[in-house]
């Protein structure tokens, strides 16, 4: 069997998971995995509808649900925004919000990174949400954003990575039909703040920070959201030669989390386009789908890991959290789009009918990128 078959009938059976296999007994609406206790945890409902939500508009299903699960998806998740735009759980608190010794969030990261998903899940339904994004109104003024950027901590660029390609999203979503010409102006400082500060040895952002530098893995994965940034501008990205020399070297490892598995097959599969070690990117490609579909648990669903570890939300301590290993939305719609990228750069004929998220963040694909 080829390894393009392989990743079809993976796909099938991930499908098949999250149809059935995550039910609440509301139709749409999800649970995280089989540990998930609704009754307890009933904001995890959130995540895991969104992230169902978007495997299945890539898949297939979702592109034409039925109208009684595509209403309860849709009003489930619009019933999570607050009055200034931002999604938020409605039982967390602010003393569960995580700092570590080397990683610190907020409610400002823990919002964008929940308001993405919940907004781009809905654009895919063809929806749109409650409120104006209007927790970002400040940043739409150039001075403003000049300033915010300024005061990114790159020593930590997993975690900014995800701040800006965050709120480049919630600037586009606002900004895209309303007032194009203040859209590109903003980009155009986001951009040119990103050439200005991007490391020529690697490619990625922090691995040339003065004070602490960056790990090349940490930096990658930070990279990995930056870059949809130009893929969405149709941007060239300077020193890609590093970037694909870097991610080649990685993706020869073994199968890691759903982040870093996701990042950087998203930059392998955009950086094709470059002509830079063409053949060596598509056989890469093509054996970490395989080591993926191994990896696939029997269920059909995915794993984050497979470890003796635990899984939780990002930046909820105290809150919701399961044992590694186990089939869950969030990891079986990363490792999802993973493959799909992988099937797309392998037979873009073949991957037509999946349908990447056209809002920037995870599981975005601009299958026109410079092309």
């Amino acid at each position: 069997m080829d390894i393009k078959t392989e990743i079809n009938q993976s796909l099938k059976r991930a499908e098949q998971f999250l149809l059935h296999q995550v039910n609440t007994g509301i139709p749409g609406i999800k649970r995280c995995s089989s540990y998930h206790n609704v009754e307890k945890y009933p904001d995890m409902c959130l995540p895991a509808t969104y992230n169902a939500a978007h495997a299945l508009v890539l898949l297939g299903p979702y592109q034409n649900p039925d109208e009684e699960t595509r209403k309860n998806v849709v009003e489930f998740i619009r019933s999570y925004q607050t009055e200034n735009g931002a999604f938020r759980f409605r039982n967390m608190r602010d003393d569960q919000i995580w700092k570590g010794k080397n990683l610190a969030y907020s409610w400002w990261y823990i919002d964008n990174h929940i308001t993405n998903y919940s907004t781009g899940a809905l654009k895919s339904l063809n929806a749109g949400w409650k409120y104006p994004l209007s927790f970002v109104d400040g940043l739409k003024e150039p001075e403003a954003l000049e300033k915010w950027l300024s005061e990114r901590d790159m020593a930590d660029p997993w975690l900014e990575g995800n701040n800006i390609v965050n709120l480049a999203g919630f600037l586009i979503s606002e900004l895209e039909a309303k007032d194009p010409k203040r859209l590109q102006e903003l980009m155009e400082i986001l951009l040119g703040w990103h050439d200005r500060f991007q490391d020529p040895a690697t490619g990625f952002w922090g691995t040339n920070h003065p004070v602490n530098p960056a790990g090349n893995m940490e930096a990658m994965a930070g990279a990995a959201h930056n870059f949809h940034l130009y893929f969405y501008s149709n941007r060239e990205i300077h020193y890609y030669k590093p970037i694909i020399d870097y991610c080649l070297s990685f993706i020869k490892g073994k199968v890691k989390s759903a982040c870093l598995d996701v990042d950087v097959v998203d930059i392998l599969a955009n950086l094709l386009v470059y002509g830079y070690r063409t053949e060596e990117i598509l056989e890469q490609l093509a054996r970490f789908a395989a080591r993926l579909v191994a990896f696939q648990n029997e269920d059909g669903g995915f794993a984050d890991e497979k470890s003796n570890g635990v899984r939780r939300m990002d930046g909820w301590a105290g809150g919701y959290f399961e044992p590694q290993g186990l089939s869950n939305c969030f990891a079986t719609w990363f490792r999802c789009a993973t493959l799909a990228m992988i099937l797309h750069c392998l037979d873009a004929e073949g991957a037509k009918s999946l349908r990447f998220r056209d809002s920037i963040g995870i599981g975005y694909f601009n299958r026109d990128y410079l092309r």
